[in-house]
């Protein structure tokens, strides 16, 4: 199943990243969360060109979306600070992070006919 096409949204992808940021960090909230979000959903979807009609619905499949959920977390300055161990040694793992929102996807939405 983690193989096939499937339809998400810009929406989706947002809210399952504040879901498992939320789930995985060491505090109540993440540090800075909402301009956080801001700042990877204006690099995710600058990062997804299969988009239809700018209605933020795309195609993606799993491997695809963990990639490109690593690489836009990577570059958002805001989410890559929570990465950074504090001084308990208390970070969130970003690749896990990014794997938590495609399988959380994946399994949860319109798989399309090969």
């Amino acid at each position: 199943m983690f193989n096939k096409p499937f339809l998400t949204t810009y929406r989706i992808v947002r809210g399952e990243l504040a879901n498992f940021a939320v789930r995985r960090s060491p505090y109540t909230v993440p540090s800075n969360l909402a301009p956080a979000l801001r700042e990877f959903d204006t690099v995710f979807k600058s990062s997804v060109t299969e988009h239809i009609e700018d209605s933020g619905i795309f195609v993606t499949s799993y491997q695809q979306l963990v990639a490109d959920v690593i690489a836009c977390l990577n570059v958002c300055p805001l989410i890559v600070a929570w990465s950074i161990p504090d001084p308990n040694g208390d970070f969130v793992d970003l690749s896990t992070l990014a794997i938590n929102v495609a399988e959380s996807i994946a399994s949860n939405n319109l798989v399309l006919p090969a």
